[in-house]
């Protein structure tokens, strides 16, 4: 049978299917945001995994007192060194994305921004700086937020030294206008639905 013949047949035979349904621009919109929380989630929870980590082989001992504190986000993903003269990591804690800043100044992963602070001096919470050495060897705390509510996502996340990630539909979180260090408290969990905790590991 000629060529041409066949690609006549199989024009005619296709005419009467019903064609591959497409995903709408709301759909994809859905599976976007769906997908960038299920990641942020995950990293989240792979932060809590670097910050043992960190802690346990004592990487920053501002206070040389043995007792190792937890890193700021710039110390875990390796974009500067550690507070400790002398010691650092030989590899970074997170993936080398939260290395780079968005325009606002945050690490910036998969349609989310992120803020990670230690205790500092006076019980202030810092993101660089000085610390409280003594509070930053059992305190640190987490938020992650859309770069784009309602587009790259919806819930705001916040993790810390319990390791229990929780979630909060926050419209007033995007882009620039993200959580302040002290929005976990005074009741600040009340309505974050914990989405991961660690013994769910």
């Amino acid at each position: 049978m000629r060529p041409a013949v066949v690609i006549l047949l199989l024009s005619v035979a296709l005419v009467g299917c019903d064609p591959v349904p497409k995903q709408t621009v709301a759909e994809r919109a859905a599976m976007e945001i769906e997908t960038n929380e299920a990641l942020t989630i995950s990293h989240l929870r792979s932060m809590v995994s670097a910050q043992i980590q960190a802690r346990s082989l004592n990487i920053v001992d501002t206070d040389d007192d043995r007792r190792g504190e937890f890193l700021f986000l710039d110390e875990l993903s390796g974009a500067r060194p550690t507070r400790t003269p002398g010691k650092g990591l030989r590899i970074p804690l997170l993936m080398n994305a939260f290395k780079y800043r968005s325009s606002g100044g945050y690490a910036g992963v998969h349609g989310y921004l992120y803020r990670l602070f230690l205790p500092g001096p006076g019980g202030t919470w810092v993101e660089a700086g000085e610390t409280d050495p003594d509070e930053s060897e059992t305190h640190w705390r987490c938020y992650a937020w859309p770069r784009d509510y309602g587009g790259t996502g919806r819930r705001s996340f916040y993790v810390d030294v319990d390791g229990t990630v929780r979630a909060e539909e926050a419209p007033g979180l995007s882009g620039a206008h993200a959580p302040e260090a002290d929005a976990a408290l005074g009741g600040g969990d009340d309505g974050k639905e914990p989405v991961w905790a660690p013994c769910d590991a």
